[in-house]
């Protein structure tokens, strides 16, 4: 063989051995610190809509926490109807009958202290509506359709098939942050809203926090989208991290709530005011807890047993009948039982001690935060 054409055959092997190396990327993704999608709003037009529509709906069932008003159930009809498309059959079913308990609650008023029977209505106590489980009505709603519509349809746009910088801002629009991150829900502007406002009430503002690492996450994700295939792997550890933070911070909610229940029915005598309070709480915190019951457990940290054991210590035993009204009824044989709810959740999620005694603040109340 004549030495040029040796030379050739070498040649081609180099050029065939870079063409199989080009499968990684040749330098490390770089991360901006801002959020830079000028588009996002057109990208998430319709989950954007889809909080307003669950906001309009909060609002209809609000409306019953007047003495006397009954709620406007074509009203609030036609709300679930616009997100009914965006549920699956499963949940669609829970949340109507969430909203069915509420607004056969509506117009009376309840007495959080009456020996609990089949007969037993809900109504207004205090400030709240609770149903005839003596649960805020409303804000198990609500907090239903953080875990069942806002994580589901963001997880869904993150998982698609074809990786793009559009879908990373339709999952932002479902945790309910803007590009800004304002990191609070007293913004006049860009306030966060629904999972990214509870967040960002569990954050510090010292960089360590949830809501400042989802932060972090989302424009990882977003520019790994823009940045091409040789990027997938960053973007799909930014995805991974965005859903367990965002799981974390539902939960953190939930602990926050708990001690609230704890603390404000722990008093000797308790004014049926701060005891309102006090089940309000306790409605928020089994809200949080219900709505990731609608989650596959292959998309959650928590596994179907602990999920279990969480609500059974609230008093809700799935496929059992609730006995909430033991929460306020019963302080002395079952706050503890709250209490070790929160432990529970402490020990699922690996949080802190210190993390844990943070989680009893509003941040953005403490701070001040605009």
């Amino acid at each position: 063989m004549k030495h040029s054409q040796i030379l050739a055959i070498a040649l081609l092997m180099v050029v065939l051995v870079s063409c199989n190396n080009t499968t990684g990327p040749t330098d490390p993704l770089k991360i901006p610190d801002v959020y830079a999608s000028t588009s996002w709003q057109t990208n998430a037009a319709v989950e954007l809509q889809q909080l307003s529509d669950v906001g309009e709906l909060v609002d209809a069932l609000e409306a019953g926490r007047a003495q006397g008003v009954v709620i406007d159930r074509a009203a609030v009809a036609a709300e679930l109807a616009k997100l009914a498309p965006f549920l699956s059959a499963a949940s669609f079913s829970e949340v109507s009958n969430y909203i069915n308990l509420a607004i056969e609650s509506s117009g009376n008023m309840y007495d959080a202290m009456q020996a609990h029977t089949m007969s037993t209505k809900g109504g207004v106590y205090g400030r709240y509506l609770f149903n005839k489980n003596g649960l805020d009505a409303t804000e198990l709603v609500e907090k239903y359709l953080f875990g069942s519509l806002m994580y589901m349809q963001a997880t869904t746009a993150l998982n698609a098939t074809t990786i793009s910088p559009n879908n990373v801002d339709k999952a932002l629009a479902c945790f309910g942050a803007t590009p800004e991150f304002k990191n609070t829900d007293k913004a006049l502007t860009n306030h966060d809203r629904f999972c990214a406002a509870y967040a960002a009430r569990r954050d510090k503002a010292d960089g360590q926090g949830m809501y400042t690492q989802l932060k972090k996450k989302f424009i990882t994700a977003l520019t790994a989208a823009k940045a091409g295939a040789n990027y997938n792997d960053d973007y799909y550890s930014a995805i991974a991290d965005i859903r367990q933070l965002w799981e974390r911070s539902q939960m953190a909610s939930c602990i926050h709530y708990c001690y609230a229940t704890i603390s404000g029915l722990s008093a000797t005598n308790i004014s049926d005011s701060s005891r309102s309070s006090a089940m309000h709480a306790f409605g928020e915190a089994a809200g949080f807890v219900v709505g990731w019951k609608s989650v596959p457990a292959t998309m959650r940290i928590i596994s179907d047993a602990d999920l279990n054991e969480v609500l059974g210590l609230l008093q809700m035993p799935v496929g059992g009948v609730s006995n909430c009204q033991n929460v306020w009824q019963l302080p002395v044989t079952v706050l503890p039982q709250i209490e070790f709810a929160t432990k529970k959740l402490q020990t699922v999620y690996g949080f802190s001690d210190a993390e844990m005694l943070d989680f009893r603040q509003n941040w953005v109340n403490v701070q001040g935060r605009q």
